[in-house]
């Protein structure tokens, strides 16, 4: 079995156009972690073209969960780039009631935080 990390980060969207948010999810920037195992440790991201499998980045194949709950879709991820060092997604909000409340609340700086799961290897 995969083990599964999360990491949460500031949201501060490079753009949005109507139903669209393109923001950065990953960066090469240290993050602290703690577990069990190895105590306390700083987790640095490779962020790169060889790095990343863009193939389920593409097509409108992966999903944008909330709180990681495959029961509650929000949207799509359109696409998927690296700028700056950074990795970014456009993520097309699905015209839900919940996705929409998630939107304006984004929007208007109330929800600020997103997280993105990693599959360890």
């Amino acid at each position: 079995m995969k083990n599964k990390f999360t990491r949460d980060i500031q949201v501060e969207a490079a753009s949005i156009e109507e139903d669209v948010l393109t923001f950065s999810v990953a960066s090469a920037e240290p993050y602290e972690r703690n577990d069990e195992r190895h105590g306390t440790y700083y987790e640095v991201l490779t962020i790169s073209e060889e790095a990343i499998d863009f193939s389920r980045l593409v097509d409108q194949r992966c999903p944008f969960l909330f709180e990681h709950d495959t029961s509650k879709q929000l949207g799509v991820v359109e696409k998927a780039y690296i700028a700056d060092g950074k990795l970014y997604v456009a993520v097309r909000f699905s015209s839900g009631f919940e996705a929409q409340e998630v939107l304006a609340d984004i929007k208007s700086g109330i929800r600020r935080n997103t997280s993105i799961r990693l599959l360890g290897r």
